[in-house]
């Protein structure tokens, strides 16, 4: 999966598909996830926590529920350029 980091809280984050890292700022946690194409709350494993609110990034998932937003594990996070 691949979006914005729109929302760091602690070592979770709000991941959202669709939007651009300009396109998240000033946005309510609400509106991201309506704006977005999809939208996903994602915890970091140990060692995957130096990413910052804007950064584009690859995640991948250990295990993600269907929801919206979904909510799942990141078992790794790269910082896309």
């Amino acid at each position: 999966m691949e979006g914005i980091v729109a929302i760091i809280n602690g070592d979770q984050i709000l991941l959202v598909e669709g939007l651009t890292s300009e396109g998240t700022k000033g946005l309510t946690e609400e509106e991201l996830i309506d704006e977005s194409h999809g939208a996903a709350y994602l915890v970091l494993t140990e060692g995957n926590e130096d990413v910052t609110v804007g950064d584009e990034v690859k995640v991948w998932i250990e295990a993600l529920n269907t929801s919206h937003p979904a909510f799942g594990d990141a078992s790794k996070v790269e910082v896309l350029p």
